[in-house]
């Protein structure tokens, strides 16, 4: 069992699994699959289900607003070797997310401790 399936998700959010390289990474999504895209980054020690109610409310004003639980978070990307959490590294997960949800451009929200 994930995080994920621990909160309850808001009726208006849906699970999505996004793949990046050999990682397969949660996320939670709300809002019409044609607005525009809202990628919502979450810091330490947090998951995507922190953004539960950002992503309803920005999902309501029409935009396409997805969380995604990052690498070393999702249970299915947790690379063991320190390297593989560098910036660049992650900012290129961001990249293939946003590629991924068909986003050419898209805005960037994120936070950490």
């Amino acid at each position: 069992m994930t995080h994920l399936a621990l909160s309850a998700p808001l009726p208006c959010l849906e699970a999505l699994t996004l793949a990046c390289g050999p990682h397969t990474h949660t996320a939670l999504a709300a809002g019409p699959r044609s607005g525009a895209c809202v990628l919502l980054l979450h810091g330490w020690p947090e998951f995507a289900d922190c953004w539960r109610e950002i992503l309803a409310a920005l999902g309501a004003a029409g935009y396409r607003a997805v969380a995604v639980d990052q690498r070393g978070y999702a249970e299915n990307a947790r690379p063991r070797d320190i390297a593989s959490y560098a910036a660049g590294h992650l900012q290129s997960d961001a990249l293939a997310f946003a590629n991924q949800l068909g986003a050419g451009r898209f805005h960037l929200i994120a936070h950490d401790w």
